[in-house]
């Protein structure tokens, strides 16, 4: 039985929708983990260190944000 072009729209847009998923995920994760390190490093006083992590982890996602708006299907 072969495919409709409805089924095959339908298959491609799980697929994108899968990606756009595990792609934000993985970077929520990355960006959780480096505000743990932040966190570490103001316990310790580093407050520059602090510093520079949060803004990576702002520009980070802010980056996602703007990938995840442009990922969102249009009516």
């Amino acid at each position: 039985m072969a495919l409709s072009t409805a089924d095959i729209k339908y298959s491609h847009l799980v697929d994108d929708t899968e990606k756009t998923r595990t792609h934000a995920l993985r970077t929520i994760d990355r960006q959780i983990d480096l505000l743990g390190d932040a966190l570490h490093a103001l316990k310790a006083g580093r407050t520059e260190v602090v510093e520079e992590f949060i803004e990576r982890v702002a520009a980070a996602l802010t980056v996602e944000i703007e990938t995840l708006k442009a990922a969102a299907p249009t009516a």
